[in-house]
């Protein structure tokens, strides 16, 4: 079975950087304690009620080992250990009152050679319709792109849908812009078809409304 995945666009520190994308895995859903359970029967003479036993006990006894500060090394799957992080900046090297500052940050896990082996995918295959992140754009930086995008596609109005085309907003966030951009003056609303308003730039040179 192939992995699923998108492309987002890479955060840039400096505006005038080349667009540059990164790849990021799109779930295929969740496996539940059950279904591995079921699974480790299927393969083996041990019963669901005894794999869930014993994964139940060992999760118990992990959780006390990484309290105690110890490194958990598992055989074949890899290591666990707890990092910590400070509730409030630490500002000289002998403050006594550290400890009262600390809380867990997270587990990390260490896999081992051969099981991250086992988990390279075999095939990676791209989703037609991703569930996206909406960009953080400025009202200038959506402008420009629905200028341009409205210049490609040679029409003078636009919808939603052009909108989350050009700029890649979720739906949500489309009106949510949109609404704020028409309050400001800087986009016009117009007369609806049987299901959108149309839009026009009307701050822009490029386009311009068509009144």
């Amino acid at each position: 079975m192939a992995v699923k995945f998108d492309l987002h666009e890479k955060p840039r520190t400096n505006p005038d950087d080349p667009v540059s994308y990164i790849p990021r895995l799109v779930s295929s859903g969740t496996v539940t304690l059950k279904q591995l359970c079921h699974e480790i029967n299927a393969g083996n003479s041990i019963t669901p009620s005894d794999v869930k036993a014993v994964l139940s006990a060992l999760s118990a006894y992990m959780a006390q080992h990484l309290r105690d500060g110890h490194t958990i090394d598992i055989d074949d799957l890899g290591t666990f250990r707890l990092s910590l992080k400070s509730l409030k900046p630490i500002d000289y090297f002998d403050d006594n009152t550290a400890a009262r500052q600390l809380a867990l940050a997270r587990i990390i896990f260490t896999p081992k050679k051969e099981f991250f082996r086992h988990c390279a995918p075999t095939s990676y295959h791209r989703v037609a319709h991703p569930r996206r992140k909406s960009l953080a754009l400025s009202d200038e930086e959506i402008l420009t792109r629905m200028t341009v995008y409205m210049e490609q596609v040679k029409e003078r109005l636009f919808t939603t849908r052009d909108l989350m085309n050009a700029t890649g907003f979720s739906h949500t966030t489309a009106c949510k812009r949109l609404k704020a951009l028409v309050a400001s003056g800087l986009v016009k609303q117009y007369g609806r078809d049987r299901h959108h308003p149309y839009y026009a730039l009307i701050s822009s040179d490029a386009t311009t409304s068509p009144e």
